[in-house]
């Protein structure tokens, strides 16, 4: 499961700016980096500019904008005729 998904399950408030995750300053998203936190960088401090208060800035782990990267190079790749398809 990524950052961004257990975010999602646990009803955090989320959003993005292109590939950076975005959620509100709380106990809870502070309590799930901790289980990521070997694995990437410290999350900016921020205060909304449109009334959402304190958040923090996840950098580059906004899992739906890399899926949609991901879905537009094995498109490039295919057309191409090399996209490899992985075994079933």
């Amino acid at each position: 499961m990524s950052l961004y998904a257990e975010m999602l399950a646990a009803g955090l408030v989320v959003g993005n700016h292109s590939s950076d995750l975005y959620t509100l300053d709380t106990p809870k998203a502070w309590e799930i980096f901790e289980k990521y936190k070997d694995s990437m960088s410290r999350p900016q401090r921020f205060v909304s500019n449109t009334g959402e208060g304190r958040c923090l800035d996840f950098a580059f782990c906004y899992t739906p904008f890399w899926d949609e990267i991901n879905n537009k190079v094995l498109k490039i790749q295919q057309a191409r005729g090399l996209a490899i398809t992985p075994p079933l």
